[in-house]
């Protein structure tokens, strides 16, 4: 496909229709406002400062991520680091519960 085939470069490397990036492309041309049809509207609000105009993901979404826990001694990240080392040691499948029968286990003997 030759460099200068532009619209139909691009529509093959998105795996979209040949249509559908004319008519973003003419879109864009005219400064109209660029939006996912599934996007949330107050996720609409954030410009895109660069180039002046709003592009948007679809459905994209922030991962709310759970505070780590922070006040724990050394003794215990220790215990734990050398538990979970331990298991892959032994090629045990590590998840949260095993960690903490293995944990247990642990504080029982001794």
């Amino acid at each position: 496909m030759p460099l200068s085939a532009v619209r139909e470069r691009a529509s093959k490397a998105l795996s979209v229709r040949i249509a559908a990036v004319s008519r973003i492309s003419t879109d864009v041309k005219k400064g109209k406002e660029l939006h996912s049809p599934n996007k949330r509207k107050h996720q609409r609000e954030k410009p895109d400062v660069k180039k002046g105009k709003e592009l948007h993901s679809p459905n994209k979404r922030k991962h709310q991520r759970e505070k780590p826990v922070v006040d724990i001694d050394d003794f215990a990240k220790c215990a734990i680091r050398s538990a979970v080392y331990d298991m892959y040691r032994d090629k045990q499948h590590i998840t949260l519960q095993s960690l903490a029968a293995t944990l247990q286990k642990l504080v029982e003997k001794g």
